[in-house]
């Protein structure tokens, strides 16, 4: 069925092509960068003998520093693989974009709903819950369009800019939800943050010592930022950095 999935979408490239190049003129993101039809091959290489699972592994990650949005595909019917896992954590640790796709969803037995599949694909998958998930049937070619449409999505939401006010605005929010407690005796002071780059978007915190922040405070300043600010799909890279001092 993934097979089916990348024929369909390199019929789509081939249908948006002339489209595609004036994007990439634009700055914009050209269909057959995703990485739709090197990721999910690389999966199955994977799951194969060892000297295999070696050469798949370093061709998923290639695929994965070249995507402008991964689409990561499963099956509807079958549970999340350690093998699943360790790609999510590779995505994750890239800060890329990706579409979570189950297939078959037309294959759903019969008391149930494809809803539960989602949220057991959220709870395994906890390095990507921030991502949207998107249901099809390959075999059928449906909701295929929909795949295009989020990776468009997600691409301009990895690239979109704010400016200092909304983002400290959002940043202050956060703080009042959950101040810092500090950490190893250290007291943590919050004082701005500014945006430096997207793709994936990038903000530096200026506090008083990086090192009195604990990492589940930091991931709660990212789950934040996305919830205020307008990134809610996306991967955010936040470097927390010592104020100088006057």
């Amino acid at each position: 069925m993934k097979h089916k999935f990348i024929h369909l979408i390199l019929i789509l490239v081939l249908v948006l092509s002339f489209p595609s190049v004036a994007m990439a003129q634009e700055g914009g993101p050209t269909v057959d960068r995703f990485s739709n039809r090197d990721l999910p091959s690389s999966i199955e290489s994977l799951k194969l003998e060892s000297p295999v699972e070696l050469f798949g592994r370093v061709r998923t990650e290639e695929a994965i520093r070249r995507a402008d949005v991964v689409v990561f595909m499963f099956d509807v019917l079958e549970k999340v693989t350690e093998v699943d896992k360790r790609i999510a954590a590779a995505i994750e640790e890239e800060k890329k974009p990706c579409a979570l796709v189950l297939n078959k969803y037309d294959l759903v037995p019969p008391g149930h709903e494809p809803e539960e599949f989602a949220r057991y694909l959220t709870r395994a998958l906890p390095l990507l819950r921030y991502a949207p998930i998107s249901m099809i049937s390959a075999r059928k070619g449906e909701r295929v369009w929909e795949v295009i449409d989020v990776c468009m999505e997600l691409h301009a939401q990895a690239g979109a800019r704010v400016s200092t006010p909304e983002l400290n605005r959002a940043l202050r929010a956060a703080v009042e939800a959950r101040t810092p407690s500090g950490r190893r005796g250290r007291i943590a002071r919050i004082y701005y943050a500014t945006q430096k780059g997207g793709r994936p978007p990038r903000f530096i915190v200026f506090v008083n010592d990086p090192a009195a922040f604990a990492p589940d405070y930091v991931r709660y300043l990212e789950d934040k930022m996305r919830q205020f600010l307008p990134f809610r799909e996306v991967p955010l890279r936040l470097e927390l950095r010592a104020r100088r001092k006057k």
